[in-house]
């Protein structure tokens, strides 16, 4: 893999070490009592391993399943539990009928004002999980791109870059702008981030969701680390695109080691697989992906509310 000729790589750095250290900081912070929204991903298991370490196991796990399928999530969400005997609770979404579906998109809705596809899509899925939490205080992973943002875009202004079509001074800032964008609750095109559905969504029923990623002291250590620092590593005698190696093969490299992950590429309402809510929603409406949106906006004409 071709890199930047600046780029040097180390594979103990101290900023990673910095950074376990402001986490493990921030997770001292959460309530003894609380749920832990759970994909077995890389960052949900990042956040498990560091309570883990302070002696703060949670109340209960909670990972997605779309109607019966088997996920690597679930997979390996079931096997991590099992290890450290924590509860599993499985939150199944089933194929429910149109007029249900209609029903628990109005939820969102009428309750936050949501339209958008994505929007829709992620609180159809928390409607489900908050019918399983125990407690009152979610922990989720979310905002991962604080830390290392990773896109189709990024990595062509970064190929860009290597063909000396952008400075490296003008490529650092594209990167750091991106994350800036993620902690400050806005997408890489500068529209209002879906995790902020999610907030007022699960907020609405009365539960706090947290999201230690989106910390300003993490946030501002990361703002001086840069994009190959993260995104490579030298090892058998060449260099690799591996994304957050340092979480995985440095920081918790003993559990990961032990566990795995579910090396989930994309989004529980976005997969490119059976078992995601983009795909269960086609089959509920019968109609292609193209058309999924046509649908919502069906639903929403029939709220009415302050939102609109």
């Amino acid at each position: 893999m071709k890199v930047h000729e600046s780029f040097k790589f180390d594979p103990n750095p101290k900023w990673a070490w910095e950074f376990k250290t402001l986490l493990l900081d921030r997770l001292s912070e959460i309530p003894d009592d609380y749920s832990l929204s759970f994909s077995a991903g890389i960052d949900s298991s990042m956040l498990l391993y560091g309570l883990m370490e302070l002696d703060k196991k949670p109340s209960q796990l909670l990972t997605f399943q779309v109607e019966d399928y088997d996920t690597n999530d679930l997979i390996y969400s079931r096997k991590i539990a099992k290890g450290y005997g924590i509860p599993l609770e499985i939150v199944n979404i089933p194929k429910v009928s149109k007029e249900d579906a209609s029903q628990i998109i109005r939820d969102g809705i009428d309750r936050i004002g949501i339209s958008r596809k994505i929007d829709i899509q992620c609180c159809y899925a928390y409607w489900y999980m908050l019918r399983h939490i125990s407690t009152k205080h979610l922990v989720a992973g979310l905002y991962e791109d604080v830390i290392y943002e990773t896109n189709a875009k990024l990595s062509i202004k970064y190929r860009d870059m290597l063909k000396g079509e952008v400075t490296r001074e003008d490529f650092d800032k594209h990167y750091n702008d991106h994350r800036r964008m993620c902690y400050e609750d806005k997408n890489f095109n500068g529209n209002v981030h879906n995790h902020v559905s999610i907030r007022k969504y699960i907020n609405s029923y009365g539960v706090e969701l947290d999201t230690p990623l989106q910390t300003e002291s993490i946030y501002e250590h990361f703002q001086n680390v840069n994009y190959e620092q993260t995104n490579f590593k030298f090892e058998d005698d060449k260099m690799k695109e591996k994304k957050k190696w340092f979480v995985t093969d440095l920081l918790f490299k003993k559990e990961f080691d032990r566990f795995g992950n579910a090396k989930n590429n994309s989004n529980f309402h976005t997969k490119k697989e059976k078992g995601d809510i983009n795909t269960l929603h086609c089959e509920i409406f019968g109609v292609e992906k193209k058309q999924l949106i046509s649908e919502y906006n069906k639903v929403k004409k029939e709220v009415q509310h302050e939102w609109f």
